[in-house]
């Protein structure tokens, strides 16, 4: 819920008349979290058995030290880890060097180390665009050019719904990927133009996955899973300790999981704290 310790005992002395120090909220939490630690780490075992995920990350503030919120996740499961770390280190942790499915992500270059099938963000992309045409809204060459994206995305749109009614796309598909990148290679003169055409021509063969793999060309679920992290930081800044941020992660990951699968963790949780007594 975001609350503070402080607001979790005034509320908890409030409603049932219970006088419980924040100390032994801390505790309380603590044992909770080493108690899930398995459950935490079979929801961790079961990405591995997605067949598409979206990861995203978010900074995270570890004793005052700069720390970073992953989130890998779709419409079954959520997982997530604190790290000190923002590298590709923590995405072989977490998936391996190999990952069957399909992961959908922004541009960050942390995911490219992994083999597997990538779908990357086209809104991501052409937000980007959209920035630069609002800077320079006079320039016809940068207005030209994100037309010119919106296209090809809406091509993609239309390919993907063709495919799931069973027509046959693979010229198309062709088509759409050849004007993509003689569009990108193009000698454009702008920078910004040049600096997000070579984005396009690194990632073009992950611009298109999702047509037939029916994925979502967006990542916009990724930022949804860490949202309500962020407005946990913004009460809590963080976590004070590493064990303190590890708990964090396994709480996160096992709640969020249960809403998604329909399961009461309050239930489960308690069933912990029983056995741990």
């Amino acid at each position: 819920m975001g609350m503070t310790l402080g607001k979790i005992r005034k509320l908890i002395e409030d409603q049932y008349g219970l006088s419980i120090s924040t100390g032994m909220l801390s505790e309380m939490i603590t044992r909770t979290g080493s108690g899930l630690e398995a459950d935490w780490q079979d929801i961790k075992t079961s990405l591995l058995d997605q067949k598409h995920l979206h990861a995203d990350e978010t900074g995270w503030r570890i004793d005052g030290d700069n720390g970073w919120l992953w989130s890998f996740a779709n419409q079954d499961v959520s997982f997530y880890t604190i790290e000190d770390s923002r590298g590709q280190k923590v995405v072989e942790e977490v998936l391996g060097k190999r990952f069957g499915g399909v992961l959908t992500t922004d541009f960050y270059g942390a995911y490219n180390a992994i083999a597997c099938q990538k779908q990357k963000c086209w809104p991501h992309l052409l937000r980007d665009l959209h920035e630069v045409s609002v800077k320079y809204p006079r320039n016809r060459e940068i207005q030209v050019y994100l037309g010119r994206m919106k296209t090809f995305f809406k091509r993609g749109k239309k390919l993907q719904a063709d495919h799931k009614k069973g027509l046959e796309i693979d010229k198309r598909l062709d088509r759409l990927k050849g004007d993509t990148q003689r569009w990108a290679e193009r000698g454009h003169r702008h920078p910004d133009l040049k600096r997000l055409s070579k984005r396009i021509i690194k990632y073009r063969r992950e611009l298109y996955t999702f047509i037939k793999a029916g994925t979502d060309p967006t990542n916009n679920f990724a930022e949804r899973e860490v949202r309500p992290a962020v407005l946990m930081r913004k009460t809590s800044y963080g976590n004070r300790t590493n064990n303190g941020a590890h708990t964090q992660s396994i709480l996160m990951s096992v709640i969020r999981t249960a809403e998604k699968r329909g399961e009461n963790f309050v239930e489960r949780a308690a069933e912990h704290l029983g056995t741990l007594h």
